[in-house]
């Protein structure tokens, strides 16, 4: 019988089994999310950003900030450059409206995949269980924020 941490010297970690268990470590934590309302800046960004509700001002959101100022149907301000995500925010507006469970189930899985690509980094400069590890606490680092 194996003792104390030697178990883990003989466990076999294969890719596949490192994301199935950060797939459902992630999952399981940040579920319970997935039906909050739209918080802080989501109003900003999403529900009351007009342009964001249309895909035809998707070459707009190259051309400013993320927020909308009021000004006009497609105008954009701010300090942030974010041209990628306004155009994510509405690819699923387009598809979803303003339903908040469909933009958290887009965070969360975003979120989930950026482990994934971290433990694919992580398994070539340590061992796969530290890498696992590693990658789990950064999974489940922001469970008390909105982050995900």
């Amino acid at each position: 019988m194996l003792r104390g941490a030697e178990w883990l010297r003989g466990l076999k970690l294969t890719g596949w089994t490192a994301a199935l268990v950060i797939l459902f470590l992630g999952v399981a934590v940040f579920s319970t999310g997935l039906k909050n309302p739209f918080l802080g800046d989501d109003y900003a960004q999403i529900v009351d950003n007009v342009p964001v509700h249309s895909l035809l001002n998707i070459p707009q959101f190259f051309q400013g900030g993320t927020m909308y100022n009021g000004q006009g149907e497609d105008t954009l301000t701010g300090v942030y450059y974010r041209p990628m995500m306004t155009t994510v925010y509405s690819l699923v507006y387009a598809v979803f409206g303003a339903n908040p469970v469909a933009f958290h189930t887009l965070q969360l899985l975003a979120h989930i995949l950026c482990a994934l690509l971290c433990f694919l980094v992580f398994r070539y400069f340590f061992k796969p269980v530290l890498a696992l590890v590693l990658v789990l606490i950064f999974l489940v680092h922001p469970v008390n924020s909105q982050a995900v």
